[in-house]
């Protein structure tokens, strides 16, 4: 790997990792998309509401979740990049 003076590998890694959360955001956000939910409401999918909100909850949390870990590896990743001031691509 060549070592470059300039900002453009960091500029890339941190553009990378905006579009990673916004992928998981945009898929996520379909995952708990409230039509979709009312649908299944509608199927009778969940016998009490207990149980609908227990699993949208759920759905909630794992999206937080893969936030997190999508940002701390674009951090990581930005940090790595910062320290070492190489171009990895």
């Amino acid at each position: 790997m060549e070592v470059y003076d300039t900002p453009f590998p960091l500029l890339t890694a941190f553009s990378m990792f905006l579009l990673g959360i916004f992928m998981v955001e945009l898929a996520f956000s379909v995952y708990l998309d409230p039509t979709y939910i009312l649908q299944l409401k509608l199927e009778q999918t969940y016998e009490t509401s207990d149980e609908f909100a227990q699993n949208y909850i759920a759905r909630l949390v794992y999206l937080m979740f893969m936030s997190g870990v999508v940002g701390f590896a674009g951090i990581y990743w930005l940090f790595s990049l910062v320290e070492d001031k190489t171009n990895v691509f």
